[in-house]
């Protein structure tokens, strides 16, 4: 239920902020119709450690994970190139 959503993260902004959100701010937020300070923004991200519109998105964990299981991949084959790149280097300086 999206009450519930916004109960809990009214619980979780509330604990990043010195001043408390109604439940009724955090459900604009979450609708666009109204946005927090860049301020406020910035502590609750800085409390949660993502980015503050992954509150209210519903996130695919299983895609998510398996983009950055891609992207990993990718990171490694590059290193493993440059690496070879490397040691064709030092053995044409030889």
């Amino acid at each position: 239920m999206i009450w519930e959503k916004d109960k809990d993260i009214t619980k979780l902004v509330n604990s990043a902020l010195e001043t408390k959100k109604s439940i009724a701010t955090i459900t604009r937020w979450r609708n666009r119709k109204k946005y927090p300070k860049d301020l406020e923004r910035r502590l609750i991200e800085d409390k949660i450690g993502l980015p503050f519109d992954v509150l209210y998105k519903d996130v695919d964990f299983d895609k998510l994970i398996e983009r950055l299981e891609k992207q990993l991949k990718g990171v490694k084959k590059l290193k493993i190139e440059q690496r070879v790149q490397e040691e064709i280097k030092k053995e044409s300086l030889k």
